[in-house]
């Protein structure tokens, strides 16, 4: 995935983008592919699943809401 997107937008605009993005990587195999294009996850949930990232996106969200 993270190859695709870097060759559809090009490496430069694509880690530009992204840095400035939050970015979500599914695994630690799609973590260190984006390393290696110069994108940063901020997310990588514990487990490789889809209810395993969906859980880290929210955990990560809700924790960027201020305080009420």
């Amino acid at each position: 995935a993270i190859r695709a997107f870097v060759t559809i937008y090009g490496a430069d605009q694509a880690v530009d983008l992204l840095n400035h993005t939050t970015v979500a990587a599914i695994g630690p195999v799609t973590a260190e592919a984006a390393i290696r294009y110069g994108i940063t996850p901020q997310i990588t949930p514990p487990t490789t699943t889809i209810p395993a990232l969906v859980d880290a996106l929210v955990a990560h969200f809700r924790a960027m809401e201020p305080a009420k």
